[in-house]
């Protein structure tokens, strides 16, 4: 505890304070707790535990990126040249990406590792680097030709994302330069220099990739894909296009964590190999568990509830085979302590806190909730009832510790209530497990004897294709969750002290009181939601990209116009999430979509299911496009939104909206509008304060991705809008209209979201003239307010350069 004490506060403070903060608690803990010298080592211990970790954590990090500072300097997108050894390459790489981001364009690149780099910028001396990450665009399918040892000679765009520049990103979207090649072509070997260890490594991936494909090949076509893909995700963590939408069910119901290869998973594995020893030979026993770890670890993608359990069951193999059996907690607080040096920074993912909460739980409070209900059932029965008596309520304890302990952590990262997972996860424990073991034996089947028949595959897939089907009937269910506003770390910390006391505390009306307690902190926030806004608005608008996302606050609430981005991977999890931590936004009211292009709703896929949303507002090419195309994005996004239980609303020119206290009116398209082009579909939304709505002029008008077309009918169609703000039309393009129009709104102000290469041809400059513009990709994230009495701020998070 003392360590990810540390670890924690290393990370959010600096050197300086920490060791002043820790010496002087140490100081006070030792004048309190003894008046000699021996009663004092414990508190002194901790301090130095407390101080080591934050060292570790705040000072070591900055030491390994030193060398970066060497090219942070140039890492502004311009084009530079760099020469290197070719260290590691990883081909075809696709990015992970959201819920739906997968069903757009998703940029496939060779990512290379490039050591001992010189840099070459024409006008400058050249630099020198350890190392450089290289990302080279390509097909899928294609292959770079280089091998560990190349030595290359690239030209590219320097990059960077160590400034923040969204809400909530504290450190930039990378911590290290690289570099960007848009072709293979530019890529050039001029030698060759022999690398240490490459015949391992393309052992190791060719072994991996043979073992993925074996247990593919032993399911063949039985069950269902989603089934067979479930298998694969449970045994090897392999993670396909359709695990968002496979994994959901799963989210829902508070099984999600058997989609991974968990500590329960890694259990199962283990416990297969060494049941046909008995226990008198530890030896044995232990060196199998430690070669099946090595060969799990070969060919899995461990995350930390794997690497817990494997470490776990090392510590305890190393434990047997010296005669002395250690203690769970010790062996746990030590897999934790190890993989905190390693990587400080796994304090902050959830995966870790819900693996090392729940396995403590496990250990400590199941026991004790297994007195309680025994000493409520009075005396077992005997015999063969007794036993399925004892495996319920040691079934019911774990079930019940582990929800306890997760459930307020669950709801402070995803913002998901599940009251029937003890229940579910107990139930489907059995099934998942029988899954795994005979995923195993297909997979050991299919390796070793190739041409015989494999029964095993054919049954782990339809157990497998049971298990979803199953859960996804019990995900149906109205009350089997609810999506609410996540708690903050505060309230979170004190509703897991509630938890860990209401089983801990000895006497019957304390523990009542604590429970009281827990259900309180839970219904009842703290403090106010912070939404209050007296007579303006706000609008924040993120830096996606190649994308959109305004988040708009008005004095009832927030709302959300557009929300995609086409540049970059898992932008829900990297850029709005954090944002919307960092705005105390715990609820959308209104998410409207202007027109059906994945760089302008990508992320509204996975805010379903993780932040409260009350309906989705589409145009009608939205809907058409989603009816003309079962596979494509728009009807994922359906589907999901009606899993989710979020209303879907149509809307078109005339129609005008209320939400969050502001007024929405719908300005385009028409029904009589038509145009070949989809953008020129996209809707066209004036939006003003209640109170302000009169005045003839608009606070902000949004116009999506308008081309000529729609410009022109905003233009000839009477009077055109006029508006305080105005958003780029199509991020920035210029047409033959587009002067015209930006004279016809008058704005004080243009908001342009775009990336950084259409600035390299900024034609749009010209059109804007004397109105102020700002541009994302150079300012960051951009906050616009407007006052009750109409005055205008702007403000950027990164300095015009």
């Amino acid at each position: 505890m003392a360590w990810c004490l540390g670890t924690a506060a290393g990370l959010q403070v600096g050197p300086g304070i920490l060791v002043g903060g820790v010496v002087l608690v140490g100081i006070t803990a030792v004048a309190l707790t003894a008046n000699h010298w021996s009663g004092r080592g414990i508190p002194l211990l901790l301090s130095g535990f407390i101080l080591l970790a934050g060292l570790r954590s705040s000072i070591l990090p900055e030491a390994g990126r030193s060398s970066d500072q060497v090219l942070q300097e140039i890492a502004d997108g311009r084009i530079i040249t760099a020469r290197g050894v070719v260290e590691g390459i990883e081909e075809d790489h696709a990015p992970r990406t959201g819920a739906l981001e997968g069903y757009g364009y998703v940029p496939r690149t060779h990512r290379i590792i490039v050591s001992d780099v010189v840099v070459d910028e024409p006008g400058t001396d050249p630099r020198r680097t350890p190392a450089l990450r290289v990302r080279v665009l390509c097909e899928a399918g294609s292959t770079s030709g280089l091998v560990i040892g190349d030595v290359i000679e690239v030209m590219g765009r320097l990059q960077s994302g160590r400034e923040p520049r969204n809400p909530g990103d504290v450190g930039g979207r990378d911590l290290q330069p690289w570099l960007t090649v848009p072709h293979l072509g530019l890529v050039r070997v001029v030698g060759r220099m022999e690398p240490v260890g490459s015949e391992s490594i393309d052992l190791l991936a060719s072994w991996r990739g043979w073992v993925v494909e074996s247990l593919r090949t032993s399911m063949g076509d039985a069950g269902d894909p989603d089934g067979r893909s479930l298998v694969c995700a449970m045994i090897l963590g392999e993670r396909g296009r359709d695990f968002e939408r496979i994994m959901t069910p799963f989210r829902r119901t508070g099984t999600a964590h058997y989609l991974a290869v968990s500590g329960f998973a890694i259990g199962v594995m283990i416990g297969v190999p060494i049941l046909p020893f008995p226990r008198r030979l530890r030896r044995i026993r232990s060196v199998t568990t430690i070669v099946v770890i090595g060969l799990a670890i070969s060919v899995i993608d461990m995350r930390s509830p794997a690497w817990r359990a494997a470490l776990m069951a090392i510590f305890g193999s190393i434990g047997a085979m010296s005669g002395r059996e250690w203690g769970r907690m010790g062996m746990l607080s030590l897999s934790g302590l190890i993989l905190l040096i390693i990587s400080p920074r796994d304090i902050l993912n959830p995966g870790f806190q819900l693996s090392y909460g729940v396995v403590a739980a496990l250990i400590v409070l199941a026991p004790r909730l297994g007195q309680v209900l025994t000493s409520r059932g009075r005396h077992l029965p005997s015999g063969s009832a007794g036993v399925a008596a004892g495996w319920l309520t040691g079934a019911a304890s774990c079930g019940i510790a582990a929800w306890i302990v997760a459930t307020p952590m669950v709801w402070h990262h995803f913002g998901i209530i599940s009251p029937l997972g003890s229940i579910i996860s107990v139930l489907a424990a059995p099934l998942v497990a029988a899954t795994i073991i005979l995923a195993m034996i297909s997979l050991s089947i299919e390796l070793v004897f190739p041409w015989a028949p494999n029964p095993a595959g054919y049954v782990t897939a339809m157990m497998a294709t049971l298990l979803h089907s199953g859960t996804g009937l019990v995900s149906s269910w109205p009350w089997c969750c609810f999506v609410v506003e996540a708690p903050g770390v505060v309230r979170t910390s004190i509703l897991e002290l509630l938890a860990w006391r209401s089983v801990l505390h000895r006497g019957r009306r304390e523990r009542v009181a604590i429970v009281v307690a827990f259900i309180m902190a839970m219904v009842f926030p703290l403090g106010g939601s912070g939404n209050e806004l007296d007579g303006g608005l706000e609008v924040h608008t993120l830096d996606v990209g190649n994308g959109t996302c305004h988040l708009v606050r008005g004095p009832d609430g927030w709302s959300m116009v557009d929300s995609g981005s086409a540049s970059i991977s898992s932008a829900f999890d990297r850029v709005l999430l954090p944002a919307l931590r960092e705005l105390g936004i715990g609820r959308i009211r209104c998410a409207l979509i202007t027109h059906p292009n994945l760089d302008h709703f990508s992320m509204i896929g996975d805010v379903l299911g993780r932040i409260p949303l009350d309906r989705i507002v589409v145009g009608s090419s939205f809907m058409e496009k989603a009816r003309s195309n079962p596979g494509g994005a728009e009807n994922r996004l359906t589907e999901k939104a009606d899993r989710w239980g979020v209303a879907i609303d149509v809307i078109g020119r005339g129609d005008a909206l209320v939400e969050s206290g502001l007024r929405w009116d719908i300005l385009h398209p028409g029904s009589e509008f038509t145009s070949g082009v989809e953008n020129d579909h996209s809707l066209v939304v004036g939006l003003c304060r209640t109170i302000a709505c009169e005045s003839g002029r608009f606070d902000i008008l949004f116009t999506g991705d308008i081309e000529e077309r729609a410009m022109r009918a905003l233009l000839d169609g009477g009077m055109p809008p006029r508006a305080r703000v105005l958003e780029a039309p199509h991020h920035g393009s210029v047409r033959p209209s587009t002067r015209d129009f930006i004279r016809a709104i008058d704005p004080e102000v243009i908001v342009q979201s775009t990336g950084r290469r259409r600035l390299d041809r900024d034609a749009f400059a010209m059109e804007c003239g004397i109105v102020r513009r700002m541009v994302t990709a150079r300012h960051g994230a951009i906050h616009t307010s407007i006052a009750r009495d109409g005055f205008v701020e702007v403000r950027s998070y990164v300095d015009d350069g």
